[in-house]
């Protein structure tokens, strides 16, 4: 039988659930490279210590921070809670994921007070310390998308799955 025909056999429903499941799917994996960017920036900042970042650096890294922190995060909780049912984490993953953002939002903010301390070179600067700090926001940003990716990789099989039971293949002609 023709592909053609196989996929005219797909209902509705199966169309839309996938396909809106897909572009959601997209726009998580937009706010991951906008979040990667960022943790790689972090790292380079991190590897270049003792040098300080001059404070425009700072200014951009903190206004990046923030926006992940409000934006991103947020973004992401909606996308994860807006799947179809079927494919729609459990709660107490959601809640997880949450208690991951909320903590690395606190250590976005006190990072970006560290670097502002750094920058301003205070008497007191701890290099070892602000490169640990770095260190840990990106790490805790690594895990937290690592595990909204696992979510999202259940996601894309519950929905092929959901579309493949819709499918109303005909039975096989006899010989």
């Amino acid at each position: 039988m023709p592909e053609a025909s196989i996929m005219g056999a797909m209902t509705p429903k199966s169309y839309v659930a996938a396909g809106e499941t897909l572009t959601l799917l997209q726009e998580f994996e937009d706010d991951h490279q906008i979040q990667r960017a960022l943790c790689r920036d972090l790292e380079a900042i991190a590897d270049a210590l003792p040098d300080v970042p001059s404070p425009a650096q700072v200014r951009r890294i903190g206004e990046r921070i923030e926006r992940v922190s409000t934006e991103h995060y947020a973004h992401a909780l909606g996308v994860l809670r807006s799947l179809p049912e079927a494919c729609r984490p459990s709660e107490t993953e959601l809640a997880a994921l949450e208690a991951m953002h909320a903590i690395d939002a606190s250590h976005g903010e006190d990072l970006v007070t560290a670097l502002w301390d750094h920058v301003e070179r205070s008497p007191k600067r701890h290099d070892g310390q602000l490169g640990y700090m770095l260190r840990c926001y990106f790490d805790g940003c690594g895990r937290a998308m690592a595990f909204k990716e696992a979510l999202i990789g259940r996601a894309i099989h519950a929905a092929l799955d959901d579309v493949k039971a819709d499918r109303q293949l005909p039975p096989a002609p006899r010989d």
